[in-house]
C-alpha cells in the first residue's frame, strides 16, 4: 500500500467528469427561481443529492438540496403513480465549509412505505428515483466483505466464489513464497546483514493496489473482521459468503480472518533467532545491531521494488522480503491472536491454543524491545511508521487480559495515552486507543467493572464528539474538515463504528442515524453525486488505484468487482501527479479524481474496506429491531 512512487505516463486515465444527472435535473449550475445559485465549482453535480441505494422504511433518511436560499424551501416526494405521498418545508444550513457550496437539507424519515421509483422535487429540480425497501445493506456488506478474498495471497483466486470469470486468476507468488529478512543498502545507505532462517509468508491479503502485505495495516483490518463476528456471529455463517472454506460448519467471516491471522503468526521471529534492528544513537547516526528476535513480527514484506502498474499478481516474479520487525507490528499480532485464541475457544481449541501462544510470545517480545519503529527508509512498500505505541501496548494488554485473566495485563491497559503531536483521528492503524475499550467491551464479564465503566465513557465521549461533528456538516455526516486526508472514507467508517457501538450500548436511535449517514455519505450524498464503492449505485467508482483491476489501462485486465472502497477525497496529501493538478484548486469535499494513477485519491485497502463492511453489517442486523 501507499505507491508513493511517480505514475507513469497518463495512458488510459480517466478523469472524472459529473454528468450523470436523471432526468429532469437542472445541471446548467444556477437555479430558474428564488431558490439561489448553486456554486459553479460543481455546477454539474444534481440539485438533489442523495443515497444511491436508497433507503430502509424505518431508518434516518436525509437528502441534500443545493440552494443559496435563507429562507426553507418546499419540496414534495412523489410515487411512482406522480402521487404525492409527503411534504414539508427544507432546513437551509448555509454555506458548507467542507464542499464550497450553499445547501439546504430535506429530512424523509417519516416516509416509510416501502416502494419503488419515488423522487423528490424541490425548487424546480427533480432528483434521481429512489427506493425505501428492507434489506438495503445486505449487498454492500457482502461485496466489502467479498473484497478480502479477492485479494488473497498464496491461493488461486476461483472463478466459483467470484461474480465472474474475470476477476479469476491463478495463484500469486508460486514459486516465491518463502521469505528471507532484507539485506543490503536501505535507502540511507545503511547496510544490512542477512539472517539465519526464512519464514514461509504465502497467505494473507494483499494491502491494497500493490503486491505488499503489512502487519499493521492488515492487523487493524483483522481486528475489525474479528470483532465484527463477535458482536454478530451468526450473521455471516457458512456458506453465506461462498469461500473456499464453505461447508466446514464454520462461518464464513471468521474463515476470511483466520486466513489473514496465519500469514501475520507466519511474520513472528522463530524462538531462539537473532535479528537486525535499527537503532538511532544520540548524535543522530543511524546504526544497525543484532537482537534477541524470539516473538517479534516482522513489521512488513515486500520485494525491493514497487511492481509495475498495472499487472497481473501472478505475473509478479519478484523476490520477497521480511522487512525489520517493529514494536508496532509485534502488537498487533499480540492483540488480534488473542482476540481469535477467544473466539475460536470452542470451535477449534487447537488453533484457540496456538493462536494464544503467539499472542503471549509476541507481547512478551513487545515488552522487551518497546522502541523498534519502522521508518520509510526501504523503497519497498510504505512505511506504516508509529512512533506513538502506548496504545497498541493497551490495546493489546486488553485483548490478553480478555483471553486469559492473567493480572500481569492490567498493568498495561491505560485508557488515556498520550497525545500526539499530530492528530490522527479517534481510530485507525496508527490510533487504536478506543480498541482498548472495544476490546473490555466484547469481554465485560472478564473485567472489573471500573474497566467497563471507564471503557464505556470513553466510547460514548469519542461518539458525543462525533455527533457534534456531524452537526457542523451540511451534507450531514460525522467526519471535520480536518479529515480529508488519504483514506477518508476509511476514517469516516471507523467514526461510524464508534457511533454504532455508542448505539448498542445505549439504545438511542440517534446513533445508528449517524451511521447511516456516513454510509450514504459514501453512495452519493456528497458534493459531487459519487458512490465511492465500486459496482454500487448509481455512479460507482470505475477506476480504482489496483494492479489487477486497472481495465481502464489494459484491456485485458478485468474492471473492479463490486465492494472495493476508495480511499476518497484528500485535501491534506496530494502525492501523485494527478492528485497535484487538484492542489489549492478545491474544496476539501471535492479533492476526488477517479483515475487509477491516483493513489492518494483513489487507492483500494484492507483498513478502508473492513470497516465499511463492519458498519453495514450492524445496519443490516440492527434493521429487524426498528422495523
Amino acid at each position: 500500500m501507499r505507491n508513493f512512487a511517480k505514475p507513469s505516463a497518463l495512458v488510459g486515465a480517466i478523469v472524472l467528469t459529473i454528468s450523470a444527472c436523471s432526468p429532469g435535473n437542472n445541471t446548467s449550475g444556477k437555479s430558474n427561481n428564488a431558490c439561489g445559485i448553486l456554486d459553479a465549482s460543481i455546477e454539474n453535480a444534481p440539485s438533489i443529492l442523495l443515497s444511491q441505494i436508497g433507503y430502509a422504511p424505518n431508518s434516518r433518511k436525509i437528502a441534500v438540496l443545493r440552494s443559496d436560499s435563507s429562507d426553507p424551501v418546499a419540496w414534495n416526494v412523489f410515487n411512482a403513480n406522480g402521487e404525492s405521498v409527503l411534504a414539508g418545508n427544507s432546513i437551509p444550513f448555509g454555506i458548507n465549509a467542507t464542499s464550497g457550496d450553499a445547501v439546504h437539507q430535506i429530512d424523509l424519515s417519516s416516509l416509510t412505505v416501502s416502494g419503488d421509483d419515488y423522487r423528490i422535487e424541490a425548487c424546480g429540480f427533480t432528483s434521481r428515483k429512489f427506493s425505501i425497501q428492507t434489506g438495503k445493506q445486505l449487498d454492500l456488506a457482502f461485496h466489502t466483505l467479498k473484497y478480502f478474498y479477492h485479494n488473497r495471497s498464496g491461493v488461486p483466486i476461483l472463478a466459483e466464489h467470484v461474480q465472474g470469470p474475470k476477476w479469476a486468476r491463478p495463484v500469486a507468488f508460486a514459486d516465491n513464497s518463502v521469505a528471507t529478512c532484507f539485506y543490503g543498502k536501505d535507502e540511507l545507505g545503511v547496510e544490512w546483514p542477512a539472517c539465519d532462517y526464512k519464514l514461509d509468508i504465502k497467505g494473507g491479503w494483499f494491502d491494497a493496489g500493490d503486491f505488499g502485505k503489512y502487519v499493521v495495516n492488515g492487523g487493524i483490518a483483522l481486528w475489525t473482521l474479528q470483532d465484527a463476528y463477535e458482536k454478530a456471529p451468526n450473521s455471516w455463517g457458512d456458506g453465506s459468503v461462498n469461500i473456499p472454506e464453505s461447508g466446514n460448519n464454520i462461518s464464513d467471516l471468521l474463515d476470511e480472518t483466520r486466513y489473514q491471522l496465519e500469514f501475520m503468526m507466519s511474520m513472528q521471529v522463530p524462538d531462539g533467532a537473532s535479528v537486525a534492528v535499527g537503532r538511532t544513537e544520540a548524535d543522530g547516526t543511524e546504526t544497525i545491531i543484532k537482537v534477541d528476535g524470539s516473538g517479534l513480527v516482522h513489521h512488513k514484506t515486500h520485494a525491493l521494488k514497487w511492481a509495475a502498474f498495472p499487472m497481473r499478481p501472478e505475473q509478479s516474479t519478484a523476490e520477497q522480503f521480511l522487512y525489520p520487525p517493529s514494536t508496532a507490528a509485534t502488537l498487533n499480532l499480540a492483540a488480534t491472536a488473542a482476540q481469535a485464541a477467544r473466539l475460536w475457544r470452542n470451535i477449534d481449541p487447537e488453533f484457540s491454543a496456538k493462536a494464544l501462544s503467539s499472542a503471549e510470545r509476541a507481547f512478551a517480545a513487545a515488552v522487551r524491545e518497546p522502541n523498534l519503529f519502522a521508518e520509510n527508509r526501504f523503497d519497498g512498500g510504505g512505511a506504516y511508521g508509529d512512533k506513538h505505541i502506548e496504545d497498541e501496548f493497551s490495546w493489546a494488554a486488553a485483548e490478553l487480559y480478555a483471553a486469559t485473566s492473567k493480572i500481569v495485563y492490567l498493568d498495561h491497559i491505560n485508557f488515556a495515552p498520550k497525545k500526539r503531536k499530530r492528530p490522527s483521528g479517534l481510530l485507525g492503524w496508527p490510533q487504536v486507543r478506543l480498541l482498548t475499550s472495544f476490546a473490555i467491551l466484547r469481554a465485560d464479564d472478564t473485567f472489573d467493572a471500573s474497566y467497563v465503566e471507564k471503557a464505556r465513557a470513553a466510547i460514548m465521549e469519542a461518539a458525543d464528539q462525533l455527533i457534534e461533528i456531524r452537526a457542523k456538516e451540511g451534507y450531514a455526516f460525522p467526519l471535520s474538515d480536518q479529515g480529508y486526508t488519504w483514506g477518508s472514507t476509511g476514517r469516516i467508517a471507523n467514526n461510524a463504528m464508534i457511533l454504532a457501538t455508542a448505539y448498542e450500548l445505549t439504545g438511542d436511535a440517534k446513533y445508528r442515524g449517524a451511521v447511516v449517514d456516513t454510509v450514504d455519505f459514501m453512495l452519493g450524498r456528497n458534493a459531487i453525486d459519487q458512490s465511492y464503492i465500486t459496482g454500487i449505485g448509481a455512479r460507482p467508482v470505475q477506476n480504482p488505484h489496483h494492479r489487477f483491476w486497472g481495465h481502464g489501462l489494459d484491456s485485458s485486465l478485468p474492471s473492479p468487482p463490486p465492494g472495493a472502497v476508495s480511499g476518497g477525497p484528500n485535501n491534506r496529501n496530494f502525492a501523485d501527479d494527478i492528485a497535484k493538478t487538484l492542489d489549492n484548486t478545491c474544496a476539501p469535499q471535492t479533492c476526488w479524481i477517479d483515475n487509477a494513477h491516483a493513489f492518494s485519491l483513489n487507492e483500494v485497502a484492507v483498513n478502508w474496506n473492513a470497516p465499511v463492511f463492519w458498519i453495514a453489517s450492524f445496519l443490516h442486523d440492527t434493521e429487524t429491531r426498528i422495523n
